[in-house]
């Protein structure tokens, strides 16, 4: 028997999501895939790049359905933000390969990323050719709608890239830093959350939304994207790969930026014999290492940043009344996402 999360069953629960992404996203990812392959690029490399990235890599259902939904949610037609879908689609796939590059990021989800298969030359220039791409295609999509209109959602977009870009830039400062205040980096995370937050609002904008209406599903975004960031750390946490990357090459997850504020020594001197392990870290290791960590109680911090995202997220969208049901059934699926490594560590007897 199936554990319940709220009145959907897991299974159900995630085949419903499953099925909701592939309906209203992938339309609008394979329109992004043709307006880029259809292109004429004599190199080779470059081209192999773009189609490893646009058809193996760049999997991405979510933003497209967001904008969808939330288009929806305020009474307007989900097929109107396609033109808006497509370009965004790119764009966000530049700066996830712009990520991976400042990262030294080679491998991911356990798909080598375009960095690590083809080079940082290859990979910049594939970043470039999807923004270049895709900020033409926004301006095209932009013309099609009133004027005023447009103008609010190239300004999204605008205050999106230089958020994110602020956030990137800030992050980069925490890796000289021995001890990280876990409130600068969920400040840094909050941050990083305008990309979702964008979709969200642009997704109100073009259906037609109300200026609460939009409020609303903006603040909504920004609490689905801190959580999408925040499980990721979680999720690093698990992977041997990932989280000796994140300690020897970027800055801790935030369970670990908890641990170090609650008990630095402790925590610190098991980094310092992470970074120095060459190859694979052992899964004995990995296990001793979440056993630290949750002895300082960084594990319970975490959840409860979450439960507190996940409140003020179920807030922003209670005048919602159109497909409220299926706003909170993505913001349940992040949790139960969470929900599922914590229930691992309860049953590996880690907690």
């Amino acid at each position: 028997m199936t554990k319940k999360l709220g009145n959907i069953e897991n299974e159900d629960f995630t085949e419903k999501i499953q099925a909701e992404l592939i309906k209203r996203g992938s339309r609008a990812l394979e329109e992004a895939r043709k307006a880029v392959l259809d292109e004429e690029i004599e190199c080779k490399k470059a081209m192999e790049a773009l189609n490893y990235f646009m058809t193996t890599y760049w999997q991405d259902l979510a933003r497209p359905t967001l904008l969808s939904m939330c288009c929806e949610a305020v009474g307007g037609d989900p097929d109107k933000v396609i033109p808006f879908a497509i370009p965004l689609i790119l764009i966000s796939g530049a700066l996830d390969i712009h990520d991976d590059i400042i990262d030294q990021t080679k491998v991911k989800n356990d798909l080598l990323t375009v960095y690590g298969k083809y080079g940082y030359r290859i990979a910049l220039l594939t970043a470039d050719a999807l923004l270049f791409k895709g900020f033409h295609l926004l301006q095209t999509a932009c013309v099609q709608i009133p004027k005023r209109k447009a103008k609010i959602i190239m300004d999204a977009v605008t205050t999106m890239f230089y958020q994110v870009g602020d956030a990137e830039t800030l992050e980069l400062a925490l890796r000289k830093k021995k001890k990280i205040s876990p409130d600068e980096y969920i400040h840094i995370i909050k941050k990083k959350a305008a990309d979702v937050e964008a979709h969200t609002f642009i997704g109100a904008v073009v259906g037609g939304g109300k200026q609460e209406e939009q409020k609303s599903l903006r603040e909504y975004g920004r609490c689905l994207g801190m959580l999408f960031i925040i499980i990721d750390d979680i999720a690093d946490m698990f992977n041997p790969h990932e989280i000796s990357h994140r300690l020897k090459k970027e800055h801790p997850p935030l369970p670990v930026v908890y641990s170090l504020s609650k008990d630095y020594k402790k925590t610190d001197t098991y980094i310092k014999k992470i970074k120095s392990i060459r190859g694979q870290l052992s899964l004995k290791a990995l296990k001793d290492f979440l056993d630290i960590v949750y002895q300082t109680g960084a594990f319970f911090e975490t959840q409860r940043i979450i439960e507190d995202i996940a409140f003020n997220a179920r807030m922003s969208i209670d005048n919602i009344r159109m497909l409220n049901n299926q706003l909170q059934m993505l913001l349940e699926a992040l949790l139960y996402e969470a929900k599922k490594f914590y229930n691992y560590l309860h049953h590996a007897k880690v907690l």
